[in-house]
């Protein structure tokens, strides 16, 4: 009778720790519609992360080899920052393993010191780390790298100093 009540409490408190639970120590235990839940809300609050500069928040769920990548993109430090003003997710499919997805989305961004907006589709690639306990996203940064990027200029015509001419008599 002991042994059933020990049992019982070491189940309890297994359950009651956070990420114990069954569907958190790997995916392909749950139910797929929980599985995608878990990736919805992992790439919103990514990309939302993203969207208002939170860049440490969003880094949790990146690959690790490509934290700098990404920074150098969307983060403060950039020359010609990238900024999102939209995020919708249109799909996401669930790999058979339900450890991998695919996440589609519509985004309007822009691309400092430029203004104007523009709309991509993106397809994030996302994986469940079941080291980390998560889901990490593979962006596709060559997509981003080319959007607005203002053109190089040279220093231009040189100025010669000297004499303003007249305005011609009228």
């Amino acid at each position: 009778m002991v042994l059933w009540k020990m049992r019982l409490l070491s189940v309890l408190v297994a359950c009651a720790t956070p990420g114990c639970w069954v569907g958190y120590l790997h995916p392909g235990f749950m139910v797929p519609s929980e599985a995608r839940e878990r990736v919805e809300e992992a790439a919103i609050r990514y990309n939302g992360a993203l969207r208002f500069g939170n860049m440490p928040m969003a880094m949790q769920w990146v690959k690790p080899e490509l934290q700098r990548p990404l920074l150098d993109l969307f983060g403060d430090g950039s020359k010609q920052p990238i900024r999102f003003t939209d995020v919708d997710i249109q799909s996401i499919s669930l790999g058979p393993e339900r450890d991998e997805a695919r996440v589609l989305l519509l985004i309007r961004l822009y691309r400092l010191p430029s203004l104007t907006e523009r709309t991509i589709t993106d397809e994030q690639i996302w994986r469940y780390d079941p080291a980390r306990l998560n889901w990490v996203v593979e962006p596709n940064l060559e997509q981003y790298a080319s959007i607005g990027v203002e053109p190089a200029r040279g220093p231009g015509p040189a100025i010669q100093p000297g004499p303003v001419p007249a305005a011609p008599r009228r």
